[in-house]
């Protein structure tokens, strides 16, 4: 996972915080008592989120993020799940379709 200018690995996780200005990685058990900040990751495909996490296009704010499995269920009424092939889709929506391009790539989300 990328950390301002750091790639948090062996389980590490990012400590984010508006003021002042830090992003360093910690291990997971520190995250709240440093106070650190949830960020919404960006993503295009859920092999770009932690895991756990699946990329998750919210359709009130038209976000594409990061979000735990559990908030993004993709009933298409307010979220819709991207993927990267039909192995990223849910059997309730089994489909992986194309709904737009972004920087030269093909955005798809999981559909019937």
């Amino acid at each position: 996972m990328l950390c301002g200018t750091a790639v948090c690995e062996d389980g590490k996780v990012c400590c984010y915080k508006k003021a002042p200005p830090l992003a360093l990685c910690i291990a997971p058990t520190s995250f709240e008592e440093l106070k650190c900040e949830k960020m919404d990751l960006p993503c295009f495909t859920p092999d770009e989120c932690p895991e756990g996490m699946t990329c998750c296009l919210g359709l009130k704010d038209l976000t594409v993020t990061c979000r735990p499995q559990i908030l993004c269920t993709g009933d298409g009424v307010d979220t819709l799940r991207a993927c990267g092939s039909e192995l990223d889709c849910p059997f309730t929506a089994p489909t992986c379709s194309v709904v737009g391009q972004a920087n030269g790539k093909d955005f798809k989300v999981c559909g019937p």
